[in-house]
């Protein structure tokens, strides 16, 4: 098992998410290791219980369907609030076996 934790931009020009994480993911997934990851995504979408869906967040689901990882995250508690709005920012991702007991 491989376990490390990402900060993504906000505001940035390149795709989400970063380099490394991608690097991090390939490294996993080719040598069958499972992976987790906390994660600042910065990134908002309803699947997480944002009230809109921002472009980071569009990257960072299609990298999670791509890769086959999923959200671990259980409920929808707000991770960062301010005067106008409330998001969940703070992920936990991993590998789509990553909650299943190995036998």
């Amino acid at each position: 098992m491989y376990v490390t934790s990402a900060y993504l931009l906000y505001y940035s020009d390149k795709p989400h998410p970063s380099k490394g994480l991608r690097e991090v993911t390939d490294y996993c997934s080719r040598n069958t290791m499972q992976l987790v990851y906390g994660c600042n995504a910065t990134a908002h979408h309803i699947i997480q219980g944002s009230i809109h869906i921002n472009p980071q967040e569009e990257c960072l689901m299609e990298q999670l369907v791509i890769a086959n990882h999923i959200i671990i995250n259980k409920g929808n508690i707000p991770t960062f609030i301010s005067s106008n709005r409330k998001e969940v920012t703070d992920l936990t991702l991993g590998t789509d076996k990553i909650l299943v007991p190995s036998a």
